[in-house]
């Protein structure tokens, strides 16, 4: 299986050309694009060069665009001449006072990043050979898709998507030279991006739900969001890659931290749960942050099940997942964790509250 990239273009600024190019992979029916114009042009802006033409053109990137759009979820009420005019400041060789934006640590971490575009301009043939290989089981022979991954210079987030779309984009300065933090992040978006093109569960129907009975829409977002991250992290399972880079030491201390204490987060998930269902006045957002933010503790709870369940019927059960109700996902774990004392299980009234989210 090989894959080549074909280039298609050299844009914007020369100082260093961006990778903008077409993939054949060996990704079943994924085809993959990479681009990454956004984190060369901005590193390029940040070390004084281009003027007010090259912000104007970076502002124009999709990848810069996406940065501001996630900014804005962070809480941040931000836009893209936020970017320009901290960019501006950035390119006059001064701090910002107010990083909304992550600009100042991205000066700081600008080997990281360029070290991760040389990375993709030595090895993206094998890494992203290696991505595709260890997606291919757990894609549907019939799924069709085209997918660019979009690599960015600043923001918060290292990996991100937005929902409904096929672009997914990762933080050049977060991850650096840590070939194996990068294909595990790689492989988790590229995962979200399956998992909700296929769930017969939408966000428009989601909140429909939620217009209709809030208690139960709020119920099935929370069961939703620790299916999604859940299934993307056991998928891209940090123990199962090598390397000890900053990236993928870091996800394997947070698996192995959180997995000591498993039990707890069980109890935590179904207390969530139980209130966002009998709450109405319940803060979604705010157990929404405290679940899946940060070391995102909520994460670990999908990660046990999907475990366990592929342990008990094989890889094709993280398949057939893809194309379920969410709320299934739980129920055909406690199936197996009711036969099983081993395994940690959620309760009756937990279990009930999940059938009710079924409608």
């Amino acid at each position: 299986m090989t894959t080549v990239i074909k280039w298609l273009a050299a844009i914007l600024i020369t100082f260093a050309n961006p990778i903008v190019g077409r993939t054949d992979t060996a990704c079943k029916g994924v085809d993959l694009l990479l681009d990454t114009s956004s984190a060369r042009t901005i590193l390029n802006i940040i070390a004084g060069h281009g003027g007010s033409q090259a912000i104007a053109s970076a502002l124009k990137l999709p990848g810069n665009v996406a940065l501001v759009r996630k900014t804005h979820e962070f809480g941040r009420n931000v836009s893209v001449g936020d970017l320009g005019r901290a960019l501006s400041v950035l390119q006059a060789g001064e701090t910002l006072a107010k990083d909304s934006f992550g600009l100042n640590r991205l000066k700081e971490k600008s080997e990281d990043a360029e070290a991760l575009l040389a990375l993709f301009e030595r090895d993206h043939d094998k890494l992203l050979k290696g991505v595709c290989e260890y997606m291919s089981p757990y894609l549907p022979d019939d799924y069709r898709e085209q997918m660019t991954i979009r690599v960015l210079a600043g923001g918060y987030a290292t990996g991100f998507t937005f929902e409904g779309e096929t672009d997914f984009y990762i933080a050049a300065h977060n991850i650096g030279d840590d070939p194996a933090g990068l294909q595990l992040i790689l492989i988790h978006e590229l995962f979200h991006i399956v998992q909700a093109a296929r769930s017969p569960l939408q966000v428009a129907e989601l909140e429909a739900i939620r217009d209709k009975n809030l208690t139960r829409g709020n119920a099935l977002a929370h069961l939703f969001n620790g299916y999604l991250e859940g299934g993307a992290t056991y998928v891209a399972d940090p123990a199962e890659f090598e390397g000890e880079g900053p990236t993928v030491m870091f996800f394997k201390d947070s698996l192995n931290k959180n997995m000591k204490v498993i039990r707890r987060h069980f109890i935590t998930f179904e207390a969530y749960l139980y209130q966002l269902f009998n709450d109405p006045d319940a803060d979604a957002d705010a157990i929404y942050a405290a679940g899946f933010y940060d070391d995102g503790p909520m994460y670990f709870v999908g990660y046990y099940m999907a475990k366990k369940l592929e342990e008990k019927y094989g890889g094709e059960k993280i398949r057939a997942m893809l194309d379920q109700h969410p709320s299934r996902f739980y129920l055909d774990y406690i199936a197996i964790c009711r036969a099983n004392d081993d395994l940690l299980c959620f309760s009756k009234r937990a279990e009930s509250i999940i059938r009710e989210t079924m409608g």
